[in-house]
């Protein structure tokens, strides 16, 4: 597949996914966000990535709520003009917003510790 369908085709079942997740009413989804989409070269998988903000019970909870409705987005993703078939979906669980913030509460401990006045020279 051309790199350009690829992209395209991700974006579009990123967007459609998201949009979708917002009509759920299944209790196990917490705050959910879907970071990316990679779709594979025969088209015969998604990889659907997101992130919860919350617990680690959050996160299984929420996962096993996308696994229930697995059915519905794939149905929604089969409703794309351009799809001539409906991938397997595969939710992955994005650890890089994670990552990233905890980088950033290190930075700021250091910058925090830094603009502390240094009582030790008295």
């Amino acid at each position: 597949m051309h790199p350009r369908r690829a992209a395209r085709l991700n974006e579009l079942i990123l967007q459609t996914v998201s949009r979708a997740a917002l009509g759920l009413k299944d209790p196990g989804i917490h705050f959910l966000t879907f970071t990316s989409a990679e779709i594979s070269a025969d088209v015969s998988v998604v990889r659907l990535f997101y992130s919860v903000l919350g617990s680690l019970e959050d996160r299984e909870e929420t996962k096993a709520a996308l696994e229930r409705a697995k059915p519905f987005f794939r149905h929604e993703i089969g409703q794309l003009e351009n799809m001539r078939r409906v991938p397997n979906l595969v939710f992955m669980y994005d650890e890089s917003v994670e990552r990233a913030d905890r980088v950033t509460r290190l930075l700021n401990t250091i910058q925090n510790e830094k603009d502390q006045p240094d009582n030790s020279a008295d």
